[in-house]
């Protein structure tokens, strides 16, 4: 069994879906139902039980869970304090963003901050909300810039700016017609969204508080959001500065706000809390809420979609 293997299987444990599961680690359901078929070839025993209700753990799939998790968390453990250390003994700054937050640092002049923090060395790397929180709790990372929060004790999470969600819709479409969307007017329509599990949590859960299911897809990339939006009538949902900036504006679709106080998206920075103390992590972190907040590339309130 490989580890990749068993973080693949505790996944679906903790989805209970194989598609969910699929969207979280970015591969196809077919290759993540294969990997299970794997792990039960191996183990001569089944897993997971099929029913009508979905995936439930037969005793060999709860013994795995129970003996398998710890030990992917160790292991992911002792990744990151080897990476960490091995980045502090080479004087580099490692940084973490999060899908298309790196638009935000478009100004940062790594030259520029290298040259006056000498010997520090900064890199930056993309990864998931959930990769960068746990690699800046671990201290593999001094710093990411993310969508969401953290309530780990060893991060510190520095509040920088909220952006307005956005629909995509087309114009023949009933909510087209609307200046603003709320999360009740999403009922009942097919949405298709690149937002990352972060996000795509928040807004499950917004959408049965007000009593219904969404029937949301994930994507991996804006271009196949608004292909699914242009040819099967998709709702899109995406980022003021996504739509300003990287979506074309021949595109056949209207861009409608939504309901600012009901889904918004905060951009905030979470740093390690000891190394924070450090002065050339400090300053990174200063001249990283300078670009991002100087920006004068970003939309500005209020917003005018309509075209």
């Amino acid at each position: 069994m490989e580890l990749r293997q068993l973080h693949y299987f505790l996944q679906v444990c903790q989805y209970n879906s194989i598609s969910q599961a699929a969207q979280s680690v970015f591969i196809s359901p077919q290759a993540l139902s294969k990997t299970i078929s794997q792990l039960e070839e191996e183990f001569q025993m089944p897993l997971f039980s099929r029913t009508a209700r979905g995936l439930i753990l037969t005793e060999a799939g709860e013994l795995l869970r129970s003996l398998g998790q710890p030990i992917l968390e160790s292991v992911t453990a002792l990744s990151s304090e080897m990476s960490a250390l091995n980045q502090r003994s080479r004087g580099l700054l490692s940084l973490g963003v999060t899908s298309t937050l790196d638009f935000f640092l478009k100004n940062f002049d790594f030259e520029e901050f290298q040259r006056t923090h000498n010997p520090c060395s900064v890199v930056f790397s993309e990864h998931s909300h959930i990769e960068c929180e746990a690699a800046v709790a671990s201290g593999a990372m001094v710093a990411a810039l993310t969508y969401g929060t953290s309530d780990n004790p060893e991060v510190e999470t520095i509040h920088l700016m909220n952006r307005q969600r956005v629909c995509l819709v087309s114009n023949d479409s009933p909510l087209a017609k609307k200046r603003l969307i709320h999360i009740d007017d999403l009922k009942g329509y097919d949405i298709v969204s690149s937002i990352n599990s972060y996000s795509m949590q928040m807004f499950c859960g917004l959408c049965r508080e007000r009593g219904f299911e969404p029937k949301i897809y994930r994507v991996d990339d804006i271009t196949t959001m608004l292909r699914f939006c242009q040819e099967r009538g998709y709702i899109g949902i995406t980022i003021d500065y996504l739509w300003f900036h990287f979506i074309p504006w021949k595109v056949d679709l209207v861009a409608i706000p939504i309901a600012f106080d009901e889904f918004y998206s905060p951009v905030n920075l979470i740093v390690n809390k000891t190394a924070y103390k450090q002065k050339n992590v400090s300053a990174v972190v200063s001249y990283i809420q300078q670009v991002v907040l100087e920006g004068n590339y970003l939309p500005q309130h209020p917003f005018e979609f309509q075209k």
